[in-house]
């Protein structure tokens, strides 16, 4: 019986998302514009953060380090927070060895530094006790470590090991994809899925990349360049959130040429805004009711202080008193 209802309270899977038209046009024109190799993440990226002439192990380590400080924080903070690591010395002994207090200060600029400069240490922990030393391979030993996801994980995996387990989803290609149509997801764990479905698999290790640079120089999250894009035509969203533009008037110049030249439209006078009037059963309320204001009800509260103590004349308050109540009133002598 319990078999049955468990059976019944699952949730069916659901279907397969299908190949998006046009996907393969826009990939390609996307993967030409990201020939030029300009964003930050293509010199200051993760995969760059590490010594490639170290050797595997310590590799691994300074992609898996650079990755854990790259949330919320851009790349440049990132890979110059990783070069002072590396200065010091990036490997799992060194790290065990560092005070927490002074690696949060090597870490300094990079978002949740504190927080983070515990993750590392106790990672390097981790991998001393439990690994022998050796950053591990497996995704499922990666997500162990504190502070990594799984957008990390498949990123050491893809970056260190050459393995490749998922696609790496992040804010710039969970945006750009919901933009491009290819998938209908609210959040990057859903649009990882979605992807999953129907991207070959000879893409998963590119996609990240690509489509990260395509973000921070064309398909910016704010005012992006559509008019400098080289797939906008096929873009389903192009132009819809750029700034609006100033509507353009054209009239023919004075020597009765036929060009037109562009002008602004001449705008209207404003409208007044009318004040709304406060109905008359309304107003005086907060009088009638015999409520004070917030400056009158702190000063009478003080002179009562006052009265207690004896003193006639009631001097200005003190600056702990005004920057407790968060009032400034004047001075004022008590009848």
């Amino acid at each position: 019986m319990l078999n049955k209802v468990s059976k019944a309270l699952k949730k069916p899977k659901l279907p397969k998302r299908a190949e998006p038209k046009n996907w393969q046009k826009l990939w390609e024109g996307i993967e030409k514009m990201r020939e030029k190799k300009d964003a930050p993440v293509d010199s200051m990226g993760c995969d760059e953060c590490g010594d490639k002439n170290a050797d595997k192990n310590t590799y691994a380590f300074q992609t898996l380090v650079a990755l854990m400080l790259s949330s919320q924080t851009k790349d440049k903070q990132t890979f110059e927070a990783t070069q002072r690591l590396k200065n010091h010395g990036l490997t799992v002994d060194e790290m065990i060895k560092i005070e927490e207090e002074e690696l949060a200060d090597l870490l300094y600029g990079v978002g949740f530094y504190k927080r983070k400069a515990g993750y590392i240490k106790r990672t390097s922990q981790l991998i001393k006790d439990k690994h022998e030393g050796i950053v591990p391979s497996k995704l499922d030993d990666i997500l162990k470590f504190p502070g990594v996801g799984i957008k990390m994980a498949l990123l050491l995996q893809q970056g260190a090991f050459g393995v490749v387990d998922g696609i790496s989803v992040d804010t710039h290609v969970h945006r750009i994809c919901n933009l491009l149509e290819w998938v209908d997801s609210t959040n990057p764990e859903a649009t990882r899925v979605q992807l999953q479905d129907w991207l070959p698999k000879s893409k998963w290790t590119k996609i990240n990349h690509m489509l990260v640079g395509f973000g921070q120089t064309i398909c910016k999250p704010i005012a992006p360049l559509c008019d400098e894009c080289g797939v906008s035509d096929l873009c389903p969203m192009a132009h819809w959130y750029s700034p609006p533009k100033k509507k353009k008037i054209g009239y023919e110049d004075d020597s009765g040429s036929s060009e037109f030249v562009l002008k602004e439209e001449e705008k209207g006078p404003s409208k007044k805004v009318e004040e709304k009037k406060e109905p008359k059963h309304r107003k005086n309320t907060r009088a009638s009711k015999g409520t004070q204001s917030k400056d009158d009800k702190f000063f009478n509260n003080y002179l009562k202080k006052l009265r207690k103590k004896k003193i006639t004349e009631a001097e200005p308050p003190t600056l702990d008193e005004l920057e407790e109540s968060n009032i400034y009133i004047r001075k004022k002598r008590t009848r």
